[in-house]
Parts: structure tokens; sequence; C-alpha cells
């Protein structure tokens, strides 16, 4: 049996992570005046009660989590994730807000259920974290049909100077840095989950 979540997520090859999503009507009227970086901004400044994923080996944007470019987060204490379903629960702030006023807390085990028994991608809440590095799939894209906006490699990183950065590939995490001689990341090395957990 799990003990712990980070157990869990290493023992399922899986990574959390929040994303920028592609649909912006997801939040409340406060966070959907925001722009895709002002959101990602504002969950590395604080801990919010936030919709999460896990990504794993194979997996792809839309399909298997909502967007190219977010946060990969560990929970903080055994109490950080109120509610772990396989499914899409259709959560709102209020909806996430409520589950941990009311005292919910997911066990590992029903992580571990959340994570095995996904279709498309799974909906985690989680409350208290610490953020691990951010990451985007190629292209770093925001928005959805005609209003999509992509960003470059430099201005992805003018924004999170300070954050480590993965890329995400087939679910796979590789661990990038910026060259900013030619204003691009480059690839590192491939990162297992253990390796991201610690």
């Amino acid at each position: 049996m799990p003990t712990s979540y980070i157990d869990v997520l290493k023992k399922n090859n899986a990574v959390l992570v929040h994303c920028s999503s592609y649909v912006s009507l997801v939040g409340n009227a406060q966070t959907n005046q925001l722009g895709s970086i002002e959101k990602i901004c504002k969950v590395i400044t604080g801990n919010y009660d936030i919709s999460c994923s896990t990504i794993v080996c194979g997996d792809q944007p839309v399909n298997n989590y909502t967007g190219n470019f977010g946060v990969i987060l560990a929970p903080r204490t055994s109490e950080s994730i109120t509610l772990a379903s396989p499914n899409d629960t259709g959560s709102t702030p209020v909806l996430r807000e409520q589950a941990r006023k009311s005292g919910n807390v997911a066990s590992p085990l029903e992580l571990y259920n959340a994570i095995t028994n996904r279709v498309t991608y799974n909906e985690i809440y989680v409350h208290t974290y610490w953020v691990l590095g951010l990451f985007f799939t190629k292209p770093i894209q925001f928005g959805i049909d005609t209003n999509v906006i992509e960003l470059e490699d430099k201005e992805l990183y003018s924004c999170f100077p300070a954050y480590d950065f993965f890329q995400c590939l087939n679910g796979v995490f590789q661990r990038v840095v910026y060259d900013k001689k030619h204003e691009v990341f480059s690839i590192v090395k491939s990162c297992n989950v253990d390796e991201i957990y610690g």
C-alpha cells in the first residue's frame, strides 16, 4: 500500500502538474481576467486551492493534460490533497475551497486510483504545495481556436528566470537550460520521476 503522496507519484512514474489551461473560463471572475502567464505567476507566489493533473510517459496535451505550459508540484503535507479523481470533476475555485474548508483529505490510495484508473486526464485538488519547476511542451501555446498565443523560448524564460525548466515530450520530462546566446532552451538530460521528486 502506498504510504505518501510522493511515494504514489514515484511508484507510478507520475508528475503532478498545474497547467495554464487551453480554456480560460475555468476559474472565477478574478482568475478569468488573468492571462496564462499571470495565472502561473499567481500559483507560484502563493498556495491556492488549485486543480491539477498527473502526467505519465506517453501523455499528450489536450488528451491527458490541459495546457502546453505549467508548474511541477509536490504536495507539501499529508493533507495537501483534498480530492483525487480519475476523471475531470468540473471543479471551480469555490468547490476546491469548500473541499479544503470542510476538512476533506484524499488518501495516498485515492491518489493511486486517480492515476491508475485514469482514462483521459484526472483531476486532483491541491492546496499546499512546493513548486519544483516549470514545464512546457512545444509549441508553447495558450488559448483555443483562432485566439492562440505562441511564446518564444526567450519570452518564457524572461518571465521566470529563477526557476528550473523542463520540456515534456510524450510524457517524458527533460531538464533544460536557457542558452542566452542563442535565446533557446537546450536539453540537458531526460529525468525520471525519482530525480524530479528527489
